[in-house]
């Protein structure tokens, strides 16, 4: 499937996890691929920008038909190569969901700079899709 790049903005989302990076390519408020990617703590910014482009290049996009790069990670070392990737190749910063700073949902957790971001949004969505309360 080709995508407009002229059409509704195109939102690229990371899950870092410790085996896998899962890739989102978002247009407006759909999500219409998912990619993976093995989690290499040595890796660079560089080889980042290699896996990201050739997900891209599968659907006739090109990093500047991306608006924006949001992140989770389980895996803090990593946020300096995305930092890299991000502003080299899509030539912007990330913007990374932290679950303490977060605003969108209330953590009623010990202390919230423990829990995973990817927990937290998660929790968001599945509220947001069913529009109260609920166990996840």
């Amino acid at each position: 499937m080709n995508i407009d790049p002229k059409g509704p903005m195109n939102l690229i989302t990371m899950d870092v996890g410790n085996t896998n990076i899962k890739f989102g390519l978002w247009v407006g408020k759909s999500m219409i691929h998912t990619w993976r990617s093995v989690t290499r703590l040595k890796t660079s910014g560089d080889e980042l920008g290699l896996v990201l482009e050739g997900f891209l290049r599968l659907n006739g996009l090109k990093f500047n038909d991306v608006a924006d790069l949001v992140v989770v990670s389980v895996v803090p070392p990593m946020r300096p190569a995305i930092e890299r990737m991000g502003n080299r190749y899509l030539n912007r910063s990330p913007i990374f969901v932290q679950s303490h700073t977060q605003t969108i949902m209330p953590v009623l957790y010990e202390n919230p700079s423990e829990l995973g971001s990817d927990r937290v949004v998660g929790a968001v969505a599945a509220y947001r899709r069913v529009k109260g309360p609920l166990i996840v």
